[in-house]
């Protein structure tokens, strides 16, 4: 018997449901994660922390089931990596994040039992002059998803636990994708699945662990579009921003380098997601905006993110909660 792939409530950076191939241009990629864009003197001691706090605002209720989610957390940690030297570039990058929240659902309106979804991801990528091409990603995954069949509350939660592991070739014409639930290794019908995928044909391809980031170094002034696999349907996937970006002052508060102050920020505003039928919401983005590129203090960071969750049952916000920016 198999499981349902990717049946989790959030699968951050984007995965929804459907998709649809097609052809990107290939995107010129900015360093904008560093304070001197131009002049950052290569990744040689690259760092970068960031927080993020997760609330969830109940939508709607789907065959009398809801969801209720306490306040999560959302981390990133970017370094300079060792992943490439065969090429004669030793240096890339290094990104993980991990995400948690706890909740449970609720069968008419009673609670079906605490559960806690996490995700832990890990990319290794090249830098900006190279594309941010992907070399090779890892994600653990622990969700629950409501069986919307349920008459009962006993039935509702369903838990799945599952690794996902994508490895490129150094022409990015193939991506190779092991698929493994660990409880299962060994048992009949739960080998680990492995699914190689033709992902050539020109354009920009991310891995799906690092779209968020890679999302930094695009041009805020136009739309965009590129490719890459989408695991709920392992396939290659065209995600796209639908329409301009748009120009905003964003105000929050978090704290920078270990300084806490109230932030009126130049940003911009898009939303991305997948092209084709069915291809479910899209996600909301608003980024900071690279104004001096030799004084680029906000780093065109992600400010703010809003994603709904599985059966739209709500929206996750993600609002940056501090930050730690090495000195380049």
């Amino acid at each position: 018997m198999k499981i349902k792939k990717f049946a989790g409530a959030l699968v951050l950076a984007p995965v929804f449901l459907l998709a649809a191939c097609g052809t990107t241009p290939s995107l010129p990629v900015s360093a904008n994660w560093y304070s001197s864009v131009n002049n950052y003197g290569g990744l040689t001691g690259t760092s970068e922390q960031l927080t993020y706090t997760v609330t969830f605002t109940p939508e709607s209720s789907n065959d009398n089931i809801s969801a209720s989610l306490d306040a999560g957390t959302y981390t990133t940690n970017l370094f300079a990596a060792n992943i490439a030297a065969a090429e004669g570039k030793p240096l890339g990058y290094y990104l993980e994040t991990n995400f948690s929240i706890t909740g449970r659902y609720l069968f008419n309106g009673e609670p079906c039992g605490d559960f806690t979804d996490s995700i832990v991801s890990k990319v290794w990528f090249l830098g900006a002059p190279d594309g941010l091409r992907p070399i090779r990603s890892e994600k653990e995954i622990t969700s629950h998803l409501p069986r919307t069949s349920a008459t009962k509350k006993e039935e509702v939660t369903l838990t799945y636990h599952y690794t996902y592991v994508a490895e490129y070739d150094a022409a990015l014409t193939s991506s190779t994708v092991t698929l493994t639930y660990p409880e299962k290794v060994g048992t009949e019908g739960y080998a680990p699945e492995v699914t190689t995928l033709d992902i050539g044909g020109g354009g920009s391809f991310f891995d799906n662990e690092q779209i968020l980031f890679a999302i930094r170094g695009l041009d805020p002034t136009a739309t965009f579009s590129f490719r890459t696999v989408n695991p709920s349907t392992m396939s290659v996937a065209t995600v796209a921003c639908s329409d301009t970006p748009a120009s905003e002052k964003y105000t929050c508060t978090f704290k920078l380098n270990g300084e806490e102050a109230a932030r009126e920020i130049d940003s911009y505003h898009l939303s991305i997601g997948y092209t084709g039928v069915n291809p479910g919401r899209a996600q909301d983005l608003i980024y900071a905006r690279c104004v001096n590129p030799d004084a680029n203090t906000y780093r065109n960071v992600l400010l703010h993110m809003e994603s709904s969750m599985i059966y739209d049952l709500g929206t996750y916000k993600f609002d940056l909660k501090e930050a730690v920016f090495n000195q380049k």
